[in-house]
């Protein structure tokens, strides 16, 4: 005997709706970062950095660097919006991490 869920007892043939998951965490090296609205990633086209964060390492404290393809899912969800400054020898884009 089958066994029949809620919606095919009520005769509704629709396909339940999939939730958009907003990624909100990226994985720098080792460690793993829950973002927070507000949270800013710099690309100069050669590396991205996470600059609202730091990473100690004994005196010395530095940003940490993402990698292209972790931050390529934050492009392709829009949930990153882009803030591009440039000078006349480099450019730089500002990311700026909307959230949910």
């Amino acid at each position: 005997m089958e066994t029949l869920n809620e919606n095919e007892k009520e005769g509704c043939t629709a396909s339940p709706v999939e939730t958009l998951v907003v990624p909100d965490t990226l994985k720098c090296g080792r460690i793993t970062y829950k973002l927070r609205r507000g949270d800013t990633v710099m690309d100069n086209e050669s590396c991205l950095q996470l600059t609202t964060r730091k990473i100690s390492k004994g005196w010395f404290k530095h940003s940490p660097v993402v990698s292209k393809k972790e931050f390529g899912r934050f492009k392709k969800m829009n949930v990153v919006s882009k803030i591009t400054s440039s000078n006349e020898k480099f450019s730089v884009t500002e990311w700026v991490y909307q959230g949910a």
